[in-house]
């Protein structure tokens, strides 16, 4: 009876042990991507960096949007005054949703816009990249996703 007591003692101890590590997990997984939103706005609003902000897309869209924004001249013209995150919500299949509320202005204009800007985020190896940005002066548009592959096709 002692043996099965034990038993059970230890099978709730680590089950409550494995619960704690993801949330663990996920509060890192939720900060990682909380940084990285900060950085991609960080990227935009100082210099501004579009080089920088570029790192943070996916790789295989990056070489698209950064020539867009190099060929608009935002390297020299737009100037990101403000950048707040006012929601994150992160989804059980590795990606997520922020807006973020960006304050911008291109020169030689000075009136300033203030949009909500949401950025699709996708997870690849712990890392978080930018799949899609909607609303504000850089968007993204999401590439198209690769159709499912049928076994022997």
């Amino acid at each position: 009876m002692r043996q099965g007591f034990a038993v059970l003692s230890f099978a709730v101890l680590l089950a409550a042990s494995a619960a704690g590590c993801a949330h663990l997990k996920a509060t890192a997984n939720a900060e990682a991507l909380q940084k990285a939103t900060d950085t991609f706005f960080r990227f935009q609003r100082w210099g501004p960096d579009l080089r920088g902000a570029a790192q943070i897309v996916l790789p295989e869209a990056q070489k698209e949007w950064l020539d867009k924004a190099l060929d608009s001249k935002d390297d020299e013209n737009l100037k990101v005054i403000e950048a707040d995150l006012d929601d994150l919500k992160m989804n059980p299949d590795g990606t997520a949703t922020t807006v973020t509320k960006v304050t911008w202005h291109r020169l030689p204009s000075v009136t300033t816009r203030t949009d909500r800007v949401t950025v699709e985020w996708v997870d690849r190896d712990g890392t978080w990249f930018a799949a899609a940005v909607t609303g504000g002066p850089l968007p993204l548009v999401a590439l198209p996703k690769e159709p499912k592959k049928v076994d022997g096709q």
